[in-house]
């Protein structure tokens, strides 16, 4: 089954969701919005960076796109030893729980991870009402641009950073982000 182009978001959602545990997340794929190659996951506690999970995994396609692959720079021979979605997944779930789940392209995150839920013939056991995206409440605090400039915006460094994507550093940047965001919606009472 293919993954649809629009997603029915839950309306009336709160752009930033209020709760002591919160699981930001980011993937990196093969193949637009599918065959996730790379995962990190990382916990934030009363707005403090705790646990964290990364792994590679070995898509079940056989051909990716050159796009996607200039991004993270990692190839399928790169992956080839590497455990399958479906052997990643009971972790994954684990690790989220009921918490929200942030991604600065909620999108992007969702639609990926719906589409192994597929190819493995599983239920999607996350809430679509639990999708948050870091992208959008950065806007709406005034930030601009991509995840790495809207961190240098508010005084992330992220100069040390390779040029390519991978999962874990895009994750620790949008935590730090997210976190920087709720302490100023604090400091301002806009919650």
């Amino acid at each position: 089954m293919a993954v649809k182009k629009g997603i029915d978001w839950p309306v009336g959602q709160k752009l930033f969701p209020q709760s002591e545990r919160y699981v930001v997340m980011d993937v990196e794929n093969m193949n637009p919005y599918s065959d996730i190659i790379q995962l990190a996951a990382v916990e934030i506690v009363d707005l403090k960076i705790k646990k964290q999970i990364f792994t590679n995994i070995k898509p079940l396609c056989k051909r990716f796109n050159p796009y996607c692959a200039n991004v993270h720079g990692i190839t399928l021979h790169d992956v080839r030893n590497e455990r399958t979605f479906a052997e990643f997944s009971p972790e994954l779930i684990e690790f989220i729980g009921s918490s929200p789940i942030i991604a600065h392209n909620r999108p992007a995150e969702y639609k990926s991870l719906l589409f192994e839920y597929e190819q493995i013939k599983k239920k999607f056991p996350f809430y679509i009402g639990n999708f948050y995206c870091s992208m959008k409440m950065a806007r709406d605090l005034g930030l601009s641009g991509k995840l790495r400039v809207m961190a240098e915006q508010v005084g992330i460094k992220t100069n040390h950073l390779r040029e390519e994507h991978d999962a874990l550093s895009d994750t620790l940047i949008a935590s730090e982000l997210f976190i920087k965001m709720q302490n100023f919606r604090i400091e301002n009472n806009m919650l």
